[in-house]
């Protein structure tokens, strides 16, 4: 697969298991979202993929924010 240089670069910082860990909130934030959709509530499915990706994100920044003082 070719990616362009600014993804490699991107890419290439990430640690893998954080890449899991986005993944994972944004999935089960996907499923928390499909239920609500699916039961016509508000609040659905890209809502709660956003919601849960970015407050793992948040975590993980501070995480790696902590651990460099």
């Amino acid at each position: 697969m070719h990616l362009p240089d600014s993804l490699r670069s991107i890419a290439s910082t990430l640690p893998v298991a954080a890449l899991i860990r986005l993944l994972l909130a944004a999935l089960l934030g996907g499923i928390i979202g499909l239920e609500r959709e699916l039961k016509h509530r508000p609040a659905g499915l890209r809502t709660n993929m956003f919601i849960c990706f970015g407050a793992a994100m948040f975590t993980l920044l501070s995480a790696e924010l902590s651990h460099g003082h």
